[in-house]
């Protein structure tokens, strides 16, 4: 039994390869078996077993994952078998092992042990999500952490997430004023509008939400009014399917992390009141008036 060492640590979210070489120097027709495992302090957890006879079996707490496809085996040439454990979370990490057993056939159906042998592959890591997943809300003019507006204009913000393994995860992104949520576009891609925390969406500008890139959202909203104003968060929830889909249909998901972006704060003015300016001369006649509208926020 010659195991390969796996990497030592592996990014939440992406697959890991198990490779075992397992050979026979007996000259009389034997049958092989090959076995993983995983221990997590001094307990071994039998993963998956292929062999003696092309059969495969999966340790209890990994059927359900072998049936969703999480758990894919690879027969190799020369005696190497490999095991990928695909779009891992941090519960799959630990020391991981190899077991070769070699089995002898006897009349009757019955399978002897002739001898086996246990090798350590070695120990992995797997980082959270949490650990590098970044999210940046910013407007479409600046950096600026605010933003002015008079009443019909357009608000444009963006959602920027960044993360090492961005491509594995699925996004679920929520835009959210003072702390109450205005839109949502899940996992799947399906937006969400929410109405105000009243009730009311009319007094409210129309949001629309929509990815223009990877990592990248953008929120518009029409039509702002002093209803709008306010400080601006996106939310963002990472999630990593957890292996393929099974004939029931449906994956299972893992939410892997939940961020908070940094605040924008959003103004918009109302030109309702005026200032009035009067010139009067010496004797007290009025020479000339002129108004000028004040920002009220």
């Amino acid at each position: 039994v010659s195991p390969q060492t796996p990497p030592p640590v592996v990014l939440e979210g992406n697959d890991l390869t198990l490779s075992c070489n397992v050979t026979r120097e007996l000259n009389y027709p034997t049958y092989l078996s090959v076995t993983w495992l995983v221990k997590k302090g001094t307990t071994s957890e039998e993963i998956l077993t292929f062999g003696p006879q092309g059969d495969v079996v999966t340790g209890s707490k990994f059927a359900r994952r072998y049936l969703d496809g999480g758990l894919r085996l690879v027969p190799g040439r020369n005696g190497l078998f490999e095991l990928v454990i695909s779009r891992v979370t941090t519960s799959d990490q630990g020391t991981y092992e190899c077991n070769g057993t070699e089995w002898t056939h006897e009349s009757g159906g019955k399978w002897t042990k002739i001898v086996e042998s246990t090798k350590e592959m070695g120990t992995v890591t797997v980082t959270p999500t949490g650990h590098f997943l970044n999210v940046k809300a910013s407007s479409s003019s600046s950096s600026s952490p605010s933003v002015l507006l008079s009443p019909g204009n357009m608000l444009t913000l963006f959602c920027y997430v960044f993360a090492d393994n961005l491509p594995v995860l699925s996004l679920e992104m929520t835009w959210l004023a003072d702390g109450r949520e205005i839109i949502t576009m899940d996992h799947s891609g399906l937006v969400i509008s929410n109405t105000s925390s009243n009730g009311v969406q009319a007094k409210r500008g129309q949001a629309t939400l929509e990815r223009t890139g990877g990592g990248e959202y953008r929120l518009g909203v029409r039509g702002v009014s002093g209803e709008d104003g306010g400080i601006y968060t996106c939310r963002v929830r990472a999630f990593i399917e957890k292996g393929g889909r099974s004939t029931g249909g449906g994956g299972r998901w893992h939410l892997a992390a939940e961020k908070m972006s940094n605040p924008v704060t959003v103004k918009v003015s109302e030109t309702s009141k005026y200032h009035i300016f009067t010139a009067v001369n010496d004797m007290g006649k009025e020479m000339m008036s002129t108004s000028t509208p004040m920002d009220v926020f």
